[in-house]
């Protein structure tokens, strides 16, 4: 994965799996794209790990039945990400698509 601050290489010790229902997984391309979306739809600039957890919220939203609290942290800027995440040139030349999906 690209997407720095996830994944086994980040367990925090205090991390409790016991409690934990499931943990999906979901690609960087994913966080990537909903980063941009944030940024084009609602002015935020945000990191990978943010954009993941966007896009898992969302998902899990899709699964909720009837009226529920969904929080869903926010842990990083994009601003070191600017060469990265938010630059079309590099985006295609990891084989990232720079376009946004739109969420409906």
């Amino acid at each position: 994965t690209i997407c720095m601050g996830v994944g086994k290489d980040s367990i925090p010790k205090a991390m409790n799996f016991d409690i934990i229902d499931e943990m999906p997984s979901y690609t960087d391309k994913e966080s990537f794209q909903m980063c941009r979306l944030l940024a084009a739809k609602e002015g935020l600039v945000c990191g990978g790990s943010t954009g993941l957890n966007v896009h898992a919220a969302l998902e899990v939203a899709k699964t909720l039945d009837g009226p529920a609290t969904l929080v869903c942290v926010a842990p990083d800027s994009g601003i070191k990400y600017l060469s990265k995440i938010y630059n079309d040139t590099w985006m295609a030349s990891n084989g990232f698509s720079s376009d946004t999906v739109l969420v409906e």
